[in-house]
């Protein structure tokens, strides 16, 4: 039985984590950071198992903005998705 693949937006700190333990589970991933284009893989993965974003907080709209513009929330990457958002600490 074949598993869908998971797109994982963001492939910092907090990416790194989940892509390292879905890659050690099996899960085919295809990472997304900032000179992937979008719409290459929306194209390519229409129906992914799950859709994690995992960008800060003050690049999430940006990055929304974009995925609508790529169709992949039209193909029902919303139904898929989670959003981790990384809050940036501002205190000293």
């Amino acid at each position: 039985m074949s598993v869908a693949p998971v797109v994982l937006i963001g492939v910092g700190e907090l990416g790194g984590v989940f892509a390292r333990g879905l890659l050690r589970t099996g899960n085919p991933l295809y990472p997304v950071h900032r000179d992937t284009n979008i719409q290459v893989v929306a194209d390519t993965v229409r129906t992914p198992s799950l859709v994690l974003l995992t960008v800060a907080e003050d690049h999430l709209h940006a990055v929304l903005k974009v995925l609508r513009s790529a169709g992949a929330i039209a193909w029902g990457w919303c139904k898929t998705s989670c959003c981790l958002e990384i809050g940036v600490n501002t205190m000293s």
